[in-house]
Formats: C-alpha cells, sequence, structure tokens
C-alpha cells in the first residue's frame, strides 16, 4: 500500500491500516513520486505490478463496491482478487482495468507548477563539460610527472 499524503504521519497510516484490518506494510511517499509515476490519481485505486517485467496488469478498484458504476466487468466482484489469483496461476488478467469511485488525489508536491524541468543545455551539458574539464586538468597533472 502507498500513502502519498504528506500532511499523514506513520502513526495516523498504521492506525488506519489497522482500523480496516489490512496487514501490508506501507510505503510513505511523502514526496509523491512512486503515486506520480504510477499514475495514482485517488484513493481505492489499486496497481498491480509484475517484478519481473515492471508491467502492470491490473490498475483499478479493489472491487464491486468500490468501482465507478460505469465499469462493466462481468460477474467479477473482487477485481483485486481476481487479477492476483490470475497472475498468480499465469494466466490473463481481465478485466486489466477498471475505474475506482475514489477522492481524487492532489499531487501538489510531485507536479508543482513551480517545479522546473532539468535543460540539457543549463544543466546537463554544463556538467559534461566540467566534468570534460576536470579529466583534461587530470591528465596534464600526470603528464607533469612522467619523465621523458
Amino acid at each position: 500500500m502507498i500513502d502519498s499524503n504528506p500532511a499523514d504521519d506513520r502513526a495516523s497510516v498504521a492506525k488506519q491500516a489497522a482500523d480496516f484490518g489490512l496487514d501490508v506494510p506501507v510505503l510513505e511517499d511523502r514526496a509523491q513520486l512512486v503515486a506520480t509515476a504510477l499514475g495514482i490519481g485517488q484513493t481505492c485505486e489499486v496497481i498491480c505490478v509484475n517484478p519481473t517485467n515492471w508491467m502492470t496488469f491490473y490498475h483499478g478498484a479493489i472491487d464491486k463496491d468500490l468501482a465507478d458504476p460505469k465499469t462493466k466487468a462481468g460477474s467479477t466482484k473482487n477485481f483485486l482478487d481476481n487479477a492476483l489469483s490470475k497472475f498468480v496461476a499465469g494466466k490473463s488478467v481481465s478485466p486489466n482495468r477498471t475505474l475506482a469511485k475514489g477522492t481524487p488525489i492532489h499531487l501538489a508536491l510531485a507536479t508543482a507548477s513551480n517545479a522546473k524541468p532539468i535543460s540539457y543545455t543549463t544543466e546537463i551539458a554544463r556538467f559534461f563539460k566540467r566534468a570534460a574539464f576536470l579529466v583534461t586538468v587530470r591528465e596534464i597533472s600526470a603528464l607533469r610527472d612522467v619523465e621523458l
């Protein structure tokens, strides 16, 4: 489980998990980087990732009770249980995408408007230029110590 709310503290997250009867590890994602990378947009949303190739094999609601009414998934009631059971059995997961009806998550930290993208010209190229300069200085210093 991932908690991406920067205002939450470890004790309140542990209490809430216990209140729901969950005995699973909780990743504290205070910088909201994991939630952003996985495309998590709301609470009650599950993402199952294959640990061998990091591909998502299920993304959506935990079950029909937490699914958006627009979700059409046939007779499947527990989407997460279905996805995990099929994945472990080596079968194709269907449905592999449903809509959750949770509360939107505001990923303010990872998507802050004041966050500037890294510029190749001003940051990366400058780094390589400096690194190349340091290598050249070291080579010249090494040559001075060599007797011809």
